[in-house]
């Protein structure tokens, strides 16, 4: 019964810690402007997403841009500058800057779209951590204290509010390092699987992800 107990109370706790952290960056991101990281990214996810642009780069991989933008893809009130000169080059200066502030575009609908997914991601990696913390201990309180840290973290809820990439880098990396602990403290499958997959929530981040490969590797 006590069992049973501390178990509702963690599920329910644990809930209302992400449903606050959820609430906190929603009613929040409406008073952050946009970023000059945040156009860049979000032209070049659309683009993506819509098929009108694959050679736009903008220093990282395409994964985290196409999640920010998926709600935008059917948007028809969003419009891309598909005929200017600017969209048919790498650059993303100057096709975000029609984009987002000379073309009619709602900025606050498009931020709003664009900032929803990294809130999703920012709850996954405070439950991911959650998780790690009880997978080291054994212990719920555990759990709950390093849930609560991260997701009331000033760095946690200001990234998790912007659609760039470092939240997503981040998450990555708590998966990486989450599975590697499991693996080597429960030993559940062969190394060889565990070189084969340890990097790819990571690598579709940032290429800064690579700075996990000598460690992970090393094991």
């Amino acid at each position: 019964m006590a069992f049973r107990l501390g178990r509702q109370i963690s599920i329910w706790w644990g809930t209302a810690v992400l449903l606050f952290l959820f609430a906190l960056s929603l009613t929040s991101m409406k008073t952050l402007a946009p970023t000059f990281d945040e156009q860049g990214f979000i032209v070049r996810g659309l683009a993506y997403v819509r098929g009108e642009n694959q050679q736009m780069r903008v220093g990282h991989p395409l994964g985290l841009n196409a999640l920010s933008t998926a709600f935008l893809r059917g948007d028809q009130s969003v419009n891309l500058p598909v005929s200017d000169p600017s969209w048919q080059e790498t650059s993303f200066h100057r096709p975000a800057e029609l984009f987002l502030w000379e073309m009619g575009n709602d900025v606050a609908h498009i931020m709003f779209l664009a900032r929803l997914p990294t809130i999703w991601l920012a709850m996954l990696l405070a439950a991911a951590v959650g998780r790690w913390a009880w997978l080291m201990s054994r212990q719920r309180w555990a759990a709950l204290l390093a849930l609560t840290l991260i997701a009331l973290d000033p760095n946690m809820l200001a990234n998790g509010q912007l659609a760039t990439t470092d939240l997503g880098l981040a998450l990555g990396a708590t998966v990486v390092g989450g599975y590697v602990v499991v693996v080597l403290v429960t030993a559940v499958c062969p190394k060889c699987t565990l070189r084969r997959h340890r990097l790819w929530p990571a690598a579709n981040t940032k290429f800064t992800a690579g700075l996990f490969v000598p460690p992970c590797f090393a094991w």
